[in-house]
């Protein structure tokens, strides 16, 4: 039991690692999905010669925005993200899916033409309002799993922290109390043989003093006689 509790543990630091990597990359989509947005409607503002780091800042961003969002729904080993999430959070996934479709169309197109359409800031920004809100409930969905998890685990080791205390005390109610007692039997016998036999050695001695005296006496009888 105590080693089932250890690998219990183990498993919940973990998982709790793993929970917490998915809810950090989760929080930095919206974060990358704000900094697109921002990139590309500064392209709009600011003189010609700067719009190429704008333009630069959304070519690093848009693949990275897309590579941990497949990682987030379908796990992936080198971004340590588990796959198979639960159905609700499966659901919420669905849910974000279309919107960051609808958004990352959006940022390719202009990024693909190297333009942004003054006319299309507007659906521009309600895409990316809807994908932040839609995303805050996935983070928060991840959130209450992980918390979810933990409380598991803290009951599972109070079961085992109970049940090992049973073992605990079965094991002195029917192990060591039985021994201890069968130990303290053979001790007191022993006393008492001891103390029977110190008793026949008393007698003995006694005896055999008692002889000792008695054979001058007798000799002197016989002598007088």
């Amino acid at each position: 039991l105590a080693v089932a509790g250890q690998v219990l543990v183990q498993l919940a630091l973990s998982r709790q690692a793993l929970d917490a990597r998915a809810i950090n990359l989760a929080g930095r989509q919206r974060q990358f999905s704000q900094a697109l947005c921002k990139a590309l409607i500064s392209t709009l503002q600011v003189p010609a010669p700067d719009r190429a780091a704008a333009w630069s800042e959304i070519r690093d961003i848009l693949p990275r925005w897309g590579q941990v969002h497949a990682a987030l729904i379908h796990g992936d080993p080198d971004l340590d993200l588990p796959s198979g999430p639960s159905p609700s959070l499966a659901a919420r996934w669905a849910e974000l899916d279309p919107a960051y479709r609808d958004l990352a169309r959006q940022v390719n197109t202009a990024l693909s033409n190297h333009l942004l359409d003054p006319t299309t800031i507007s659906g521009l920004l309600v895409a990316q309002r809807r994908y932040l809100d839609l995303m805050e409930a996935v983070v928060s969905q991840l959130d209450r799993e992980a918390h979810d998890r933990v409380t598991q685990v803290r009951w599972l080791e109070a079961w085992f922290f109970a049940a090992l205390a049973v073992v605990l005390c079965s094991e002195v109610i029917f192990i060591f109390r039985p021994v201890v007692r069968r130990i303290r039997d053979e001790i007191i016998a022993r006393e008492r043989i001891e103390a029977a036999a110190a008793g026949i050695e008393g007698v003995t001695h006694a005896e055999l003093g008692e002889r000792a005296f008695n054979e001058p006496s007798r000799e002197r009888t016989i002598a007088c006689g």
